[in-house]
């Protein structure tokens, strides 16, 4: 039995699918019974949990060979991961394979790259058959950006940095395998998109797939941190979000790596096969 927890998100969801396709047997782990209809629609059991609930994850990991831990980089995020490591530690559960954050670092400028060093840190010394998934940022990103791509525009203070993005579609694909598969652990692995592309480059591809111009249009950090406290975004993760941004326009965030097909036999996705599978969300 493989656990998922982060089940209806981007790589979750792939996830449950890529495992059930292959027929291994598999408990998603939701925060409502509605979250977790489609995983059930592919034979997942459904585990309805926090992971910082002992009782309820505990119940959720019981009988578990091994399990996918990824949930969002929000406030208190290191503490519920921490817990959800411990308590699945102690259900018995032997291999943990953890969604990390590419470049992760104690010295990070952002606290969620602050986290995601020490949450590594704490998986290797848990005692468990650990595999570390350090990821680049995902193309789903532009999902969120939807609304201002459909008026014509994408504002980040991202400069003209090049970013090694990648499709949730191919961290999936690597977490089945390392969940699934053995002489992972003790690893970890740096999965990045095919090439490094910029912003400008996002927008061509859009533009030409949607046959009508969209623009990129480069802000600087101020504008960037009052757009999004603007919107409501809690003041830290506007700073974070304004450090990514300072990290990719200094091109510190361009590494490729071949992770992805080494470990899976097939080449990342590009971000045009992204977009072109996602069109509808962008017209």
């Amino acid at each position: 039995m493989i656990v998922v927890t982060g089940a209806n998100g981007t790589v979750g969801s792939a996830l449950v699918e890529q495992l059930r396709v292959v027929g291994e047997k598999v408990r998603a782990v939701v925060r409502s019974a509605e979250n977790g209809t489609a995983a059930e629609s592919l034979g997942a059991e459904i585990a309805v949990a926090d992971v910082q609930d002992r009782a309820a994850f505990g119940a959720a990991v019981e009988g578990a060979d091994a399990l996918f831990l990824n949930t969002a980089s929000l406030p208190g995020f290191v503490d519920a991961r921490k817990a959800a490591i411990d308590i699945a530690r102690a259900a018995g559960v032997a291999r943990i394979v953890r969604l990390s954050a590419l470049g992760s670092s104690p010295d990070s400028t952002m606290s969620f790259g602050r986290g995601h060093a020490e949450l590594d840190d704490y998986l290797q010394s848990s005692g468990a058959d650990w595999t570390v998934l350090a990821a680049n940022g995902f193309f789903s990103n532009f999902l969120g950006m939807a609304d201002s791509i459909r008026q014509g525009g994408i504002y980040i203070n991202a400069g003209d940095g090049k970013v090694s993005q990648i499709d949730p579609r191919d961290i999936a694909a690597v977490a089945a395998v390392t969940l699934t598969q053995p002489g992972h652990g003790q690893k970890s692995y740096a999965l990045t998109g095919p090439e490094a592309i910029g912003y400008a480059d996002v927008a061509a591809t859009l533009t030409r797939l949607l046959g009508r111009q969209v623009n990129y249009v480069p802000v600087d950090d101020a504008t960037a941190y009052s757009a999004m406290t603007g919107m409501g975004l809690p003041a830290a993760q506007a700073d974070d979000i304004v450090a990514l941004g300072k990290v990719y326009a200094a091109g510190y965030a361009a590494q490729v790596t071949d992770d992805v097909e080494r470990l899976t036999g097939n080449t990342a996705r590009s971000f045009e096969t992204f977009a072109a599978d996602h069109l509808a969300a962008f017209e």
